[in-house]
């Protein structure tokens, strides 16, 4: 169980230093939404990625495109830090929230809590499309276990409750 343990911490400090570069251009896609609450919705998505200065920061935008709540932008600042050989980047939301991510194996984590609920989101290439993931989990009522050979193993597990999914193909130019 270590080794695992040790095998995962080693593996996520890897990064590939080719992104953004094949992430930039205009996408657009059918977003769905599946939560366990309420029945599967979709929305239709467009999404902008654009370099804003070389190699150091980038727009991020989004917009859904509702028929029941109308049009809903967001529009994101992504910048490139880096702290001795370490790089990483922050999602800047403009409104004063700025969260940490993570670039590992050709895809943009994001992991996060708002108000009691665990946020983890994914930004992949596919081939011509990116595909983009958030899944949410509730922080309350988590389930813990106890690794059996070592009581002071614990884990606390999180049941994911909502997830939005979509893929974006990128437009013609």
């Amino acid at each position: 169980m270590k080794q695992l343990i040790f095998f995962l911490l080693v593996s996520s400090l890897s990064f590939s230093q080719q992104f953004p570069e094949d992430y930039t251009g205009n996408y657009t896609g059918k977003m769905i939404i599946s939560s366990l609450q309420s029945q599967r919705d979709t929305v239709e998505v467009d999404f902008t990625f654009k370099e804003l200065i070389p190699d150091s920061s980038w727009t991020y935008t989004m917009v859904f495109r509702s028929s029941r709540y109308g049009d809903i932008t967001k529009d994101y600042l992504l910048k490139k830090t880096i702290t001795g050989q370490s790089m990483h980047f922050l999602l800047d939301e403009q409104n004063g929230i700025v969260m940490e991510m993570t670039y590992l194996n050709e895809c943009l984590y994001g992991m996060y809590e708002v108000q009691g609920q665990f946020y983890i989101s994914t930004l992949r290439i596919q081939e011509n499309a990116l595909l983009y993931d958030l899944m949410i989990a509730p922080k309350q009522n988590a389930t813990q276990s106890v690794y059996s050979e070592d009581d002071t193993f614990k884990v606390d597990s999180y049941k994911p409750v909502m997830q939005q999914t979509v893929l974006l193909e990128r437009k013609a130019d």
